[in-house]
């Protein structure tokens, strides 16, 4: 609960308690016991994104150092360091895929929808322009 530290706690919870549940005690489960107690969930947790495994090559060629050149422009005007706004595999990732809009970029890993509406326009133009 907010605006509940640990004073308002020791000075209140005790009343707060009494208050909610009268004089029976609440019982305290240990960790493990209330585990077992939990139902277990009906639907199967989401699959997180998975990595995927870019070649630690050298970053070569025109358009690498076109992104190279962006991810500097972009750290600078955001007052940012350089792997903050791309990371080098993100940038391989980016270089290998090439993707053509903002839905296809933010899938890759590294990027999400915010790095896309925050840079997307300025990586696809690069890619594409």
């Amino acid at each position: 609960m907010r605006g509940f530290g640990a004073k308002k706690v020791e000075r209140f919870g005790e009343a707060f308690l009494k208050a909610l549940h009268g004089d029976a005690p609440t019982p305290v489960l240990p960790t493990r016991e209330l585990q077992q107690r939990l139902p277990l969930p009906k639907q199967p947790v989401a699959q997180h994104r998975t990595i995927s495994k870019v070649p630690a090559a050298p970053m070569t060629g025109d358009l690498m150092a076109r992104l190279l050149s962006l991810r500097e422009r972009l750290a600078t005007e955001h007052r940012l360091p350089p792997y903050f706004v791309l990371r080098d595999s993100t940038l391989h990732e980016i270089a290998r895929t090439m993707p053509v809009h903002l839905n296809a970029l933010s899938a890759i890993n590294g990027v999400g929808e915010k790095k896309a509406h925050q840079f997307g326009a300025a990586i696809l133009d690069t890619l594409h322009g």
